[in-house]
């Protein structure tokens, strides 16, 4: 359950720390993982397994993992030590006032949610020379080719993305409550949409996806209640053969634009049973 501490200390003779499952063994992550309010770790400095920095973080002994950031600390800005090789996950968890963080070239490693549920994140860096992670302009975490949207801000105020051409995946919970946007396009290089993908983007109203697009996965829509337009750069038929996972109806039950200029109203989705039309004169903006 949740718990509520401000400052945790750990002596000298504590070994080991107890783990949160989560959702399930991927998602394995610290005991504090799920405590809501610390506001820094200290380890004593004859402690064989555990250290804390200046910034109130816990790592292992040599501080090669991360494995939790005090989640209530006032700091707006933290750069990950270059010592760093593995962010575990849940890291970052509900790290409110977190607004940049700063990734370097050693992180090998970012664990299932580590930055999940920082509402004024706004930019994530990586440093270029990181072999496995990078980022750009837009403060959006990505595998190293830029094929695998990581992480988007939630925090950073722009009300518009454009995802880039060369993503094929959105990963789980990519860009779960994010808290400004109100449209995003994806380009015709994404083929997958995974578990929670844009869960919980309440001011989401549009989305506009490309026909390359074979799988939705459960939730990825799960709660934008004002999503009323899904622009599609195909035609319907092509839109119904999509894999569209459950709960998923803000997605199902918003107004369909084909490239034809159609518009379908609501449960426009594989197991539709009534739908109505409307033709425009123009297309879609793809």
């Amino acid at each position: 359950e949740d718990g509520t501490f401000s400052n945790v200390y750990l002596g000298s003779g504590v070994s080991y720390l107890g783990e949160w499952n989560g959702s399930g063994e991927e998602y394995r992550g610290d005991a504090f993982a799920c405590f809501s309010n610390v506001k820094s770790f200290t380890v004593d400095p004859n402690n064989a397994y555990f250290s804390s920095d200046e910034n109130g973080c816990l790592y292992n002994k040599d501080k090669t993992v991360l494995r939790c950031y005090p989640n209530q600390s006032n700091q707006k800005k933290y750069s990950v030590p270059e010592s760093v090789k593995t962010i575990r996950n849940w890291t970052f968890w509900e790290a409110d006032h977190l607004e940049e963080i700063r990734i370097p070239k050693g992180t090998t490693s970012i664990g299932s949610y580590a930055i999940n549920s920082c509402p004024s994140l706004s930019h994530i860096f990586v440093d270029e020379k990181n072999e496995n992670y990078s980022s750009g302009d837009s403060g959006c975490l990505y595998n190293k080719k830029k094929t695998v949207l990581l992480k988007y801000p939630t925090g950073n105020n722009r009300d518009y993305f454009t995802v880039p051409n060369s993503v094929k995946t959105i990963t789980e919970s990519a860009f779960e409550a994010s808290n400004y946007l109100t449209g995003v396009t994806l380009l015709s290089g994404v083929t997958n949409i995974e578990m929670g993908a844009f869960e919980s983007c309440k001011l989401l109203s549009n989305i506009t996806i490309p026909k390359s697009v074979s799988s939705i996965k459960a939730y990825a829509f799960w709660l934008c209640e004002n999503l009323t337009d899904v622009f599609y750069d195909g035609p319907k038929q092509q839109w119904e053969k999509i894999a569209i996972g459950e709960y998923n109806e803000p997605l199902t039950n918003a107004v369909l634009h084909d490239v034809n200029g159609t518009a379908y109203l609501r449960n426009f989705g594989t197991n539709a049973d009534i739908n109505e039309t409307i033709h425009f004169e123009s297309t879609i903006p793809i």
